[in-house]
């Protein structure tokens, strides 16, 4: 097949998840167009901000174990903001964030804090294995 041998010498890589997100919710009154059936990716739309939270902090959470466990070195999220009928979005079509700056604010530090930890025992397990 294409892909059973490589024209080159495949070294070490970062690893990317070149997508991920994708969680519907709409915020009433911030749609591009109202009641016209807004949709997010995986077929599921969030009825509330409880239920995007929580599914938003799982996404996050499921992250956590690919930083030192599976060496992830990078993340996209989907999307940023909604576009047009897409609900994908952290913000809203008129940019307006659909949960509290702090809460996505603290989603972000504990990925980066385990990144940071994770960095910490990679340094350590190195030089030890030096000794």
């Amino acid at each position: 097949g294409t892909f059973t041998r490589w024209p080159f010498q495949l070294g070490p890589r970062v690893k990317v998840l070149g997508e991920y997100g994708g969680l519907g919710y709409a915020v009433s009154g911030h749609e591009w167009t109202p009641g016209t059936g807004a949709w997010g990716y995986g077929g599921r739309m969030h009825t509330d901000a409880q239920a995007y939270q929580a599914a938003l902090e799982g996404l996050f959470n499921r992250l956590l174990p690919l930083l030192c466990g599976g060496g992830l070195g990078a993340a996209i999220y989907t999307q940023w903001t909604d576009v047009e009928s897409e609900t994908n979005g952290l913000l809203t079509y008129d940019r307006l964030p659909k949960l509290p700056i702090e809460v996505l604010r603290t989603y972000s530090q504990s990925l980066l804090e385990a990144w940071r930890q994770c960095k910490q025992l990679a340094a350590a397990a190195s030089a030890s294995a030096v000794r």
